[in-house]
């Protein structure tokens, strides 16, 4: 069975979900794992806003005057920690680390614009 729960009554011995269309289930045991219920509740503890996104890639470059890069946001609503330049034997490689929150509409696929 599949149904969104509308709300929780806890006891000693049971407990019970009301779901979405008037149905309601009573056990011993509820396991939530979305934190929906903890909302519900207000037993939610946030550990971390933001979550970091890391993105790596190659580049190829002739020559920069440099042996490596560590460049760090400047203003936190960016959201940018930071980004890293350094060579290796094929080429250089770039790090970005950025931060997004849990509900970001970014959080599964998103592009971050950066200019340095």
């Amino acid at each position: 069975m599949q149904s969104k729960v509308t709300g929780i009554g806890l006891s000693a011995e049971r407990q019970t979900l009301n779901l979405f269309g008037s149905e309601t289930v009573a056990a011993r045991l509820v396991i939530g794992a979305n934190g929906v219920m903890a909302d519900m509740l207000g037993t939610r503890r946030d550990i971390s806003r933001c979550h970091s996104v890391s993105v790596g890639f190659d580049v190829e470059a002739a020559s920069w005057p440099f042996e490596a890069l560590t460049y760090f946001g400047e203003d936190p609503a960016q959201r940018v920690a930071y980004l890293t330049l350094f060579p290796l034997p094929s080429g250089w490689r770039v790090n970005l680390f950025v931060y997004r929150e849990l509900n970001d509409p970014c959080s599964g696929a998103c592009v971050t614009t950066w200019r340095p």
